[in-house]
């Protein structure tokens, strides 16, 4: 289930500095979102927008309803703070990393989530 958005969503009204000093989208990209959108519905993949919120926003409310439904996620991005929503069984395939390597989780620990992130916790 893919998840395209823009902004600005609801959390550049709750705190309006958020992503202030970021361009607006060029209008080639905007346009980009939606031949996505079409090609997803063409495929048979379920849609999932709002305007008021960021794909990350989405993504995470769906693995989570879908995990209460007993259905695994899998988090394909290269955006890192995903991987704070993998649980056991879930998939988390960072596809522009290095070594491409889809894992399966199987636990989920500090450590897995401290190499997926590439940081230091403290």
């Amino acid at each position: 289930m893919p998840s395209i958005s823009a902004w600005p969503t609801y959390r550049s009204r709750i705190y309006p500095p958020y992503k202030a000093n970021r361009e607006p989208h060029p209008l080639d990209l905007l346009e980009q979102f939606e031949h996505c959108r079409q090609v997803c519905r063409h495929l048979g993949l379920a849609v999932f927008t709002n305007p008021e919120y960021e794909a990350d926003d989405i993504i995470g409310t769906l693995g989570c309803l879908m995990r209460d439904e007993g259905v695994r996620s899998a988090f394909i991005t290269r955006d890192k703070d995903l991987a704070q929503l993998v649980r056991d069984g879930d998939l988390f395939w960072d596809y522009g990393a290095r070594e491409q390597l889809v894992t399966v989780i199987s636990s989920v620990t500090t450590e897995w989530l401290r190499s997926a992130l590439q940081t230091t916790w403290r």
